[in-house]
């Protein structure tokens, strides 16, 4: 399976038989690495450059016959001012995914306990455009999980509302609704899951708001909108499927031969997949 399995120039190979599972958050931080490579060094690198050149002509501008260091300068400024720009829009970009990439890794840490009692995670499966954070497979079925990581304002009582049909952080609807994003992504891996075993299963499509208390006020829904404190007592209460001891082992094996499969993102670029 690619660089796994295949000898290089010296003739030896890489001991690992197998990529690695991905680990939680692991698009986001493929994500912060593009962002860091494609934007923060070139452009702070493409700075400091044309300053030393335009430092430079100044030194020589100093001696018996200087030369015309005004334009270095010009220079030096227009690409400062682009990449001051430029950096400052990835630094925003950064913020929310090192707070995204902090809430995938507390929800995976919530979900730890479970696999005591038969439950499978398997994180940051990739689809087309897209990835779900986590899927928990276990007795009482098959869970899509998507963690949505909102920063809190520091003083005062805030909460996550689900009515049942939306879903309000803080009294503020998302830009992007979770409700449809989590069925759609759940539809994928149930899709995903009845291509490699050829039965179909119905996948719970699940929300968390990791740090958030979060309110309901309705009786059932398709979607649950949760904290991730509250999981454990839904998987208690509202079965949505059960599955054999086979069928878990099954489908987790399946899954994580397809995730392996997937690769992973070097800076710049994809990595070696199978």
């Amino acid at each position: 399976m690619g660089a796994f399995n295949c000898a290089d120039k010296t003739g030896t190979k890489s001991p690992i038989k197998e990529p690695a599972l991905r680990l939680p958050g692991e698009s986001l931080g493929e994500e912060l690495d593009r962002l860091r490579y494609d934007v923060l060094v070139p452009y702070i690198f493409g700075c400091a450059v044309f300053w030393i050149l335009a430092a430079l002509q100044f030194l020589d501008w100093l001696r018996p016959s200087p030369p015309k260091p005004f334009l270095w300068l010009a220079i030096a400024l227009v690409v400062t001012l682009i990449a001051v720009i430029r950096v400052w829009r990835a630094r925003r970009g950064m913020r929310n995914l090192w707070l995204g990439l902090d809430g995938e890794k507390a929800v995976a840490e919530s979900l730890t306990p479970f696999i005591a009692k038969g439950y499978h995670l398997i994180h940051d499966i990739v689809f087309d455009g897209f990835n779900l954070d986590h899927a928990v497979i276990g007795p009482t079925g098959i869970y899509a999980i998507e963690t949505k990581t909102h920063a809190k304002p520091a003083r005062g009582m805030h909460d996550v509302v689900y009515d049942g049909e939306c879903v309000t952080v803080n009294g503020f609807k998302p830009d992007r609704d979770p409700l449809i994003q989590s069925v759609a992504i759940a539809k994928e891996l149930a899709r995903l899951i009845q291509s490699l075993t050829g039965r179909k299963y119905f996948v719970q499509p699940v929300v968390f708001y990791p740090g958030w208390y979060v309110r309901r006020n309705c009786a059932n829904s398709s979607v649950w909108v949760l904290n991730p404190g509250q999981f454990g007592a839904y998987l208690r209460y509202e079965k949505p499927d059960a599955l054999s001891t086979d069928e878990v082992n099954q489908i987790t094996a399946l899954l994580e031969k397809q995730v392996r499969g997937q690769g992973r993102k070097a800076p710049g670029g994809y990595g070696p997949s199978a």
